[in-house]
């Protein structure tokens, strides 16, 4: 089994990441730490070919770890959805990195989950805090 990690940065920078590839390596699992920088993609009727990292074409692994948090941009979010409609497994795909972005829509998706959430209210600018803690006082 083979994987990658996408991840800004370099394997060394950053503790989490080095973790996660010492427990893929002791599961005797290939793990690849691929920079989101390094992925140019394009779009044929050959899709097994249309990854290329640093220059050159790769095989398709068979999952992939998202690992960019909040700094996760449009483009690459095309890199993990390419890679979802070729058919590789996702570990958090694009769905869920969208879900987790807008913080309103996840304590939304939790509650309706019912999961306990805390009280959350969308406010508008500027706020009106005496209206705001009548409201909360009543909720």
């Amino acid at each position: 089994m083979n994987g990658w990690i996408i991840h800004k940065k370099a394997l060394g920078e950053n503790h989490e990441v080095k973790r996660l590839v010492e427990e893929f390596e002791k599961q005797d699992i290939k793990i690849r730490v691929v920079n989101p920088q390094d992925v140019d993609i394009f779009v044929d009727r050959d899709d097994r070919k249309s990854i290329i990292v640093s220059g050159e074409p790769r095989k398709l692994p068979d999952f992939v770890l998202p690992r960019t948090g909040s700094g996760t941009t449009y483009f690459i979010k095309a890199i993990i959805r390419h890679l979802e409609q070729l058919g590789v497994t996702m570990i958090n795909g694009s769905d869920a990195i969208d879900n987790v972005k807008d913080k309103l829509y996840s304590q939304q998706i939790l509650g309706q989950s019912s999961l306990p959430v805390p009280k959350t209210m969308l406010v508008k600018h500027p706020i009106n805090i005496d209206w705001l803690k009548k409201i909360l006082s009543i909720l």
